[in-house]
């Protein structure tokens, strides 16, 4: 299964949460959210 990493700076800097389950709400995320990998 693969996840999602969500970096609050650009070029995948600074703090990050990763999802590699089910994630009901991801809003909060996108709020604070400069860079995603997938």
């Amino acid at each position: 299964m693969g996840k999602i990493i969500f970096y609050e700076d650009r070029n995948f800097q600074g703090r990050h949460y990763e999802c590699s389950s089910d994630c009901g709400d991801l809003s909060p995320y996108f709020s604070r959210c400069n860079s995603i990998r997938v």
